[in-house]
């Protein structure tokens, strides 16, 4: 997957029709990595309309104690500059560096936010201003090898609902694409997610009509496609 994504900014509205008239800003990268061997990393912003654009930093920690994601403010992430005008047809830099020492044994892992913060803006007769705040993944990887260690098992649901969980007992991310899961004359494809070291995750879908639990599971991951069979969880 290219780490080049492109965000909508503009909307054009054709009476009650949505139109695809976009003019867009590109981040790049999306996803950052922090390690002994990159200790700062440079995310750039590229302006391609004809009026400045404002973005502030900020910075969270990630975690899922629960199997959410949960964020709260951190001061573990030092970005330069915190907030820049991006002038028309122009780029900003923003680098990004870990105020703290890195882990021994385990990826820690935080959000950076870029929020658009603009002045009022003057959109052309027919165009909608939309501002967003772009969320990025920001991983740390400690000096020693880290890998993840992914156990599915079904977990409880209601009737007509399928249910599969994910434990990840190691020491890094796992970023999951999409999900197959698939039972006795039936499969389909769930969303995926990224379940981070030491952490879990479930996903709860709708089963087919009379159709059983699944008995498998295929995850395509930034790693590679990964399969288990699912098993009932110890109680």
């Amino acid at each position: 997957m290219s780490s080049r994504f492109t965000f909508a900014r503009w909307l054009l509205l054709a009476g009650a029709m949505l139109a695809g008239s976009v003019q867009a800003i590109t981040i790049s990268p999306v996803l950052i990595e922090l390690s002994p061997a990159q200790r700062v990393v440079s995310v750039t912003i590229s302006n391609p309309s004809d009026q400045a654009m404002s973005f502030q930093t900020e910075t969270l920690a990630w975690s899922q104690p629960d199997g959410a994601n949960h964020y709260e403010p951190t001061e573990d992430l030092l970005v330069a500059p915190p907030i820049a005008e991006i002038p028309p047809q122009s780029s900003q830099i923003f680098r990004i560096t870990l105020r703290k020492p890195l882990s021994d044994t385990v990826e820690q892992t935080y959000r950076l936010v870029l929020e658009d913060v603009s002045e009022a803006l003057t959109p052309e007769p027919g165009v909608v201003a939309i501002r967003f705040k772009h969320n990025l993944p920001v991983y740390v990887i400690p000096a020693s090898e880290t890998k993840a260690a992914p156990h599915w098992s079904l977990c409880a649901a209601t009737a007509g609902k399928g249910c599969v969980r994910l434990d990840n007992d190691g020491s890094r991310r796992l970023r999951i694409s999409e999900l197959m899961v698939a039972g006795q004359g039936w499969q389909q494809k769930i969303p995926g997610g990224a379940v981070l070291a030491g952490a879990w995750k479930q996903w709860i879908f709708d089963l087919p009509p009379g159709r059983g639990q699944p008995t498998s599971v295929t995850a395509k991951t930034e790693q590679g496609e990964i399969s288990a069979n699912l098993s009932v969880p110890k109680p």
